[in-house]
């Protein structure tokens, strides 16, 4: 598709939304089984849980996070059943499973992070990481932590969904409801960065949102001190630069571990609030967005130019000129949203969410039904021959009334002329064999 003089003008980008990829996905299966994982690695994972301590041990020591009093260690069931009842699965990734669950000590439900074995050693920095903070509204807070089975389990508070699930089903949001979900997760952001932390890991999945319509940062396993660095450098550890989708070029080609690099990420994901692009994981694309391109699809939608300017220097190349997450507050549209909740005008972009989810589930349908009938029309034409208006036109010239047609052979002056060689018979008197004969 040519681009258009507007498009190069701007140095736009095109790359495709996330709506027909949904489609696609809900026609099949993804979920993974046992039979997926290497025999060696299910046999070292079962050598590795037979020789495991017995019962579950704290991860964390403060007077705030202790086992609960029903455990009973020589007991035969797990912490889980023990202390939980009505254990539901809500997610599910390549770090574990997340349950939703119900106490009985205080009978609040919870969200249970239960990790991998090949995970582990990730997480189990991250209930320790949790600890470095004081509780904030806009920051998933740490209940108890874990370890059984080689397995660490992470108890939190409990979200209504995702900000992956909710931009699933409304693709792209509005200026207005958008700038909510942003200040709660610049306020979020402010809170770790003023106690010296990085969180290097924000995208969509990591952004969950309670009933009432509050966002709050999550996962916080990727957490960076920035006591640990030097020169920018990571030199007590070795933090992975999470998700490649949002992860600042700085980092993962330098290795450069700041505050900006969060500034990066969440200009990115606001970008993808507000467009519904499909991000790439890698590619020319890839770096074309962190240097400054803008993709068609963000271009197109009614943004106001306050904000667009607001993102670009958030996601510029140089980390250093990017704003602080203290400038970004003070900006006059972010400013704008905390009076208006001030005088109690905040917008709960939850209040219509389960019917938005029930429209959505029957839209999704009806499209998945509409690919498949059009995959089902496209086979059954290939099988039907063509119709006779679609043959090649005829060889001869359309004729009069009574007129034969012309015949479809090469003209005789286009043919070849081959040379024939004609043998000369000696000429013969017919009378001769009777003049013979008489005498």
């Amino acid at each position: 598709m040519a681009k258009s003089k507007f498009q190069k003008k701007h140095k736009l980008i095109f790359i495709k939304t996330k709506k027909k990829q949904r489609i696609k996905q809900a026609s099949r299966s993804t979920r993974c089984s046992i039979e997926d994982i290497p025999i060696k690695v299910r046999h070292s994972l079962h050598r590795r849980r037979s020789n495991a301590p017995v019962g579950a041990v704290a991860m964390v020591t403060s007077p705030n996070v202790v086992l609960s009093s029903l455990y009973r260690r020589d007991a035969d069931l797990k912490y889980m059943d023990q202390v939980f009842t009505s254990k539901v699965e809500i997610g599910r990734g390549s770090f574990g499973n997340v349950y939703k669950v119900m106490s009985r000590d205080d009978h609040n439900q919870y969200a249970v992070k239960v990790t991998n074995d090949k995970r582990s050693v990730v997480h189990k920095g991250e209930a320790s990481r949790m600890l470095k903070f004081p509780p904030h509204q806009h920051c998933i807070q740490l209940v108890n932590a874990w370890e059984e089975d080689f397995r660490i389990h992470i108890q939190m508070e409990l979200c209504k969904i995702s900000l992956e699930a909710f931009l699933n089903v409304h693709y792209s949001v509005p200026e207005r409801p958008a700038m909510e979900i942003f200040l709660d997760i610049a306020l979020g952001l402010q809170h770790l960065h003023a106690h010296g932390l990085i969180h290097l890991d924000i995208k969509p999945s990591n952004i969950m949102i309670t009933e009432t319509g509050i966002c709050k940062l999550g996962d916080f396993g990727l957490l960076v001190d920035t006591r640990d660095l030097r020169n920018d450098k990571v030199v007590s550890s070795d933090p992975s630069e999470g998700d490649s989708k949002y992860v600042a070029m700085e980092v993962l080609r330098q290795e450069i571990y700041t505050k900006a690099a969060d500034i990066f990420s969440f200009g990115l994901l606001m970008m993808e609030t507000l467009s519904d692009v499909n991000l790439p994981k890698g590619g020319p694309v890839w770096e074309l967005l962190r240097l400054g391109r803008e993709p068609t699809c963000y271009h197109n939608r009614s943004v106001s130019n306050r904000l667009r300017s607001l993102l670009r220097k958030m996601m510029r190349v140089d980390y250093k000129n990017r704003p602080q997450i203290g400038e970004i507050l003070q900006h006059v549209l972010v400013r704008n949203v905390m009076i208006a909740r001030e005088n109690g005008n905040r917008i709960n972009i939850m209040a219509t969410w389960e019917a938005d989810l029930a429209m959505h589930l029957v839209n999704l349908q009806r499209a998945v039904e509409r690919a498949a009938q059009r995959e089902q029309q496209r086979a059954a034409r290939a099988l039907v021959p063509e119709p006779l208006g679609n043959l090649p036109p005829p060889l001869h010239e359309p004729m009069e009334v009574g007129q034969l047609p012309a015949s479809p052979r090469v003209p005789l002056q286009e043919m070849p002329v081959r040379e024939v060689q004609i043998m000369q018979q000696p000429v013969v008197n017919p009378k001769s064999h009777i003049v013979r004969r008489l005498f």
